[in-house]
């Protein structure tokens, strides 16, 4: 890894903490390939350079950063890294447990949760209701992404 500075752009803690984050490696949903993220305060941030196509530079406190790129993290829903294997891994109707352990990597893993998945998925209480199954629902699924895109 480079020793050399870089300018990082990224949304502001909610509380007066220092910013931190980790990165990971997830598959980015439409290429498919593993991308570096950022996980920080519970979210998922997505970093994209943004170079100059001319010389330039910044200043950071008292130091020169001659690349001149910034480094910017947005905020990503998790449920965009999810969505693309949920068709197939979730054609019947199975429990929340058992779900998440047919997600490749720990990371996406980390990501998932009951609320997530019922955004885009039918649910069942035949278990019991102590237990409900989750069934991919590409109508709900359009339907939440319909609404994100309407935002």
């Amino acid at each position: 890894m480079s020793s050399a500075r870089k300018v990082l752009i990224a949304p502001a803690p909610a509380s007066n903490a220092p910013f931190s984050a980790t990165t990971v490696s997830l598959p980015h949903p439409r290429l498919g390939s593993e991308l570096t993220f950022l996980r920080s305060a519970g979210s998922v941030l997505e970093v994209n350079a943004v170079a100059p196509s001319k010389y330039c530079s910044f200043f950071a406190d008292s130091t020169v950063i001659p690349n001149g790129s910034l480094h910017v993290a947005t905020p990503l829903d998790p449920l965009f890294l999810l969505l693309p294997s949920l068709p197939s891994l979730l054609s019947r109707f199975c429990p929340y447990d058992q779900f998440l352990s047919t997600l490749p990597g720990d990371e996406l893993r980390g990501l998932c949760s009951e609320a997530l998945l019922a955004r885009v998925c039918a649910t069942s209480d035949a278990m019991g209701d102590d237990m409900l199954l989750y069934k991919f629902d590409e109508g709900k699924a359009v339907g939440c992404l319909k609404k994100k895109y309407e935002r």
